[in-house]
């Protein structure tokens, strides 16, 4: 499977259980935003979203990105505290 922005975000949804609608609501990024991005349409969005989007999911931006390095730590915990963004 191709390691795609789009893969890995559809593939961590799937697997927490979250859907695209609680995601929104996580995140402050409207839902059909959100679904331009999981879709076949396949948007890729910008930096700051992609940080709201892998904070919420408790992953790193690398791992949505590259499929890579998925949590902070060894121990498979994620430092949300290090996710910080302005919703000004």
């Amino acid at each position: 499977m191709e390691n795609t922005f789009r893969t890995n975000l559809r593939s961590e949804l799937e697997y927490q259980g979250v859907t695209v609608k609680e995601l929104s609501a996580k995140t402050g990024i409207p839902k059909p935003i959100l679904e331009c991005y999981v879709d076949k349409r396949a948007t890729t969005p910008p930096a700051d979203r992609v940080v709201r989007i892998a904070a919420a999911l408790g992953v790193t931006v690398e791992f949505l990105v590259a499929g890579r390095q998925k949590y902070l730590h060894e121990d498979g915990k994620c430092d949300k505290s290090l996710w910080r963004w302005d919703d000004k």
